[in-house]
């Protein structure tokens, strides 16, 4: 199995801060870590390049959690949403509500959400009632919101 050594330059969960030097498989690092540019390879190049670069990541990486933060007073002052569908017996609805349609009923109420946020199981909410759903902001920073799913009319 090998493994490679890479330089943070994201928090990354369950793995680091910013600006750490870790071993991961080379699979992770490959297909997760340098596609999405959360990490480098660490070479002498890359970690001198990177002390040269290392305050304004950091910076930059605090302007994004206090964007987050913001974010997620705004969606905790929201308290709940009502989404609408169609309902049939016994309140089980046709369909299901997904990160989509939860995704949209945010950004509608006033906070920018994408459907990547939000945190719901892959089957969906497929009863009438009141669902507390996660949104994950950031690396750490999630917030809560009530989805009311009722019927329409």
């Amino acid at each position: 199995m090998k493994q490679l050594r890479v330089i943070l330059l994201e928090k990354v969960d369950n793995l680091g801060e910013v600006g750490f030097l870790f071993y991961v498989k080379a699979g992770y690092a490959r297909n997760f870590l340098f596609p999405t540019g959360k990490a480098i390879i660490a070479t002498k190049k890359n970690i001198s390049r990177f002390k040269n670069k290392q305050s304004e990541l950091e910076s930059k990486f605090l302007q994004l959690q206090m964007m987050a933060r913001v974010r997620s007073e705004k969606i905790n002052a929201l308290g709940s949403i009502v989404i609408l569908s169609k309902v049939g017996a016994e309140g089980k609805l046709f369909g299901s509500v997904g990160a989509r349609d939860i995704a949209i009923a945010i950004t509608n109420a006033g906070v920018k959400v994408s459907k990547n946020e939000v945190r719901v199981s892959n089957k969906g909410l497929r009863v009438v009632g009141n669902h507390t759903v996660k949104i994950k902001l950031y690396s750490g920073i999630y917030s809560s919101v009530v989805v009311t799913i009722s019927s329409e009319i």
